[in-house]
């Protein structure tokens, strides 16, 4: 009303191209008090995300809950963990160097993985670019790969597939550095 102001939005992190997020928590400070006589809810909140349409009329962003916090409250340095799965979908032919990846691959990529579970450990080497953090030690509470089914369904082909998942919750993680410890892992 008359005195527009920016909202301050801050987000816990970002994907990198490719990847798509599941779930992703950002904090919204907005200007207006809570016990104002313009009072913002937590459903008007998630309603005005969820009303956001693309090009297509599609939902742009879909908002699954909204809660008042703490002023103190940061999205990126709060979090306690940061979870990925990548899925690897091993119903083609998928090559690995001159290596076929297929089902029988996923009990050894899984002991492999296990090695990294509950240990502190230096992941500057399988990591990209500058470091901007205090240290490059993570720590993995989950590390595994397991085989799984999946109905992948599109305008043309509709079938029933087998992929790699891959699974790693840390307390976390440094930049690219999930994208290489897998690469470096299936190799």
């Amino acid at each position: 009303k008359g005195n527009v102001k920016q909202l301050d939005i801050r987000c816990s992190g970002r994907t990198d191209a490719g990847v798509s997020a599941i779930g992703q928590v950002c904090r919204v400070r907005t200007h207006l008090q809570a016990n104002g006589t313009d009072e913002i809810t937590s459903s008007f909140i998630k309603n005005l995300i969820n009303s956001k349409r693309n090009e297509n009329g599609q939902n742009a962003l879909c908002c699954v809950g909204v809660e008042e916090v703490d002023k103190s409250f940061h999205p990126t340095f709060c979090a306690t963990k940061r979870a990925y799965a990548y899925f690897i979908d091993i119903s083609n032919l998928q090559f690995i160097g001159k290596h076929c990846l297929n089902e029988f691959h996923v009990e050894r990529l899984d002991l492999l993985l296990q090695e990294l579970e509950g240990k502190a450990l230096d992941y500057f080497g399988v990591s990209y670019g500058k470091v901007k953090t205090e240290t490059t030690i993570c720590k993995l509470e989950r590390s595994r790969a397991t085989l799984v089914n999946y109905h992948f369904n599109a305008s043309i082909l509709s079938s029933d597939r087998k992929a790699i998942c891959i699974e790693l919750v840390g307390d976390r993680f440094l930049r690219r550095m999930v994208r290489i410890l897998v690469a470096t892992a299936l190799r």
